[in-house]
């Protein structure tokens, strides 16, 4: 059994996503995972006790998975699997997680995802780690929290640079090329992803948009607006169309006043906008459309047959599967 302890691919992810992770990591007591003479199984049993301390579902603690440092250490047993990196130091990729747990680190854990998730939950993964909110899982299932950005598409891109050669790597840039900084929610997200996935997976293969951009409006227009700036969920900067997802179907009569003043704001600036709301998303036909309108503005040719249709539904349901509006 190696020493320390340091979590990797799925069980490191789901360490990523849980609610107390910051509360156990400044504790001071130790969870004697080096212990000596504790063995495999005993090991298991305090690595377990941390990760449900953190708030990982106990339904997913099966085999865990760990790094190991010898080639000869690896495949699964009833409480690890284990996992190498190749020869290569682990200095510099692991994260502190306790006195004696260590953890993949963010980089690490996106390459190690492309090893076991789908295209599309990898890219999802990549925005989550390059917007403003974090997806939490717990015995009850998921939820999110906004959280400041944790990662610029640059550094993190510098960051996979250096993982080099690391199994997972390639498919952890592609997504990483597709992914937007600044996503606010996972519907945020879910929207970005009809737009940039790859049209064999039922987006759109555009990846010319920017999230939560901030759009001026011009200094002789102000007067007339509530605001001097608005920003875009998604917008193509060179095609002047936005999309904007509203989530509160029943907003204050406030709220709606600023969102005439808004889009009557970026028509004026040659913006042409369209709100996406919980109902399109519930209904593939109503997404549909407003997705052809967008492709249309972005000047893309798509020949949307029934067979696209159905790649667009499915991915429709993927981009939900956690979040109802």
């Amino acid at each position: 059994m190696i020493t320390p302890v340091a979590l990797s691919h799925r069980t490191a992810w789901l360490y990523h996503h849980s609610a107390g992770r910051e509360v156990v990591r400044r504790r001071v007591d130790s969870y004697g995972t080096w212990d000596e003479g504790l063995g495999e199984r005993g090991v298991a049993v305090r690595v377990r006790r941390f990760l449900l301390d953190c708030g990982v579902p106990s339904r997913e603690l099966g085999a865990l998975d760990v790094l190991s440092s010898r080639t000869y250490e690896r495949g699964t047993g009833a409480d690890f699997r284990f996992h190498v990196l190749g020869g290569r130091s682990w200095e510099g990729l692991l994260a502190h997680a306790a006195p004696d747990v260590y953890v993949a680190d963010e980089p690490l854990c996106l390459v190690q995802a492309a090893t076991w998730m789908s295209e599309l939950e990898l890219l999802e993964y990549a925005f989550e780690l390059l917007g403003d909110y974090e997806q939490v899982l717990g015995e009850n299932g998921w939820t999110y929290v906004e959280r400041p950005r944790r990662h610029a598409k640059e550094s993190l891109a510098v960051a996979l640079d250096g993982l080099s050669g690391v199994r997972g790597v390639a498919m952890a840039r592609r997504a990483l090329s597709r992914a937007c900084e600044g996503s606010r929610s996972p519907m945020e997200t879910a929207l970005a992803m009809m737009v940039v996935a790859p049209r064999p997976l039922g987006g759109l293969g555009y990846s010319g948009v920017i999230m939560n951009e901030r759009v001026d409006v011009p200094r002789e227009l102000r007067r007339h607006y509530s605001s001097p700036y608005f920003e875009l969920d998604i917008y193509a900067p060179r095609h002047h169309a936005a999309l904007e997802y509203d989530g509160d179907e029943h907003a204050s009569l406030a709220r709606r006043t600023h969102d005439v003043d808004r889009a009557s704001a970026l028509a004026s600036m040659g913006i042409e906008a369209r709100n996406v709301t919980a109902r399109h998303f519930s209904r593939q036909l109503e997404l549909h459309r407003v997705l052809a309108w967008f492709a249309d503005r972005l000047g893309l040719h798509i020949d949307m047959d029934a067979d696209f249709q159905r790649r667009q539904n499915a991915l429709r349901e993927f981009a939900i599967r956690r979040w109802r509006g």
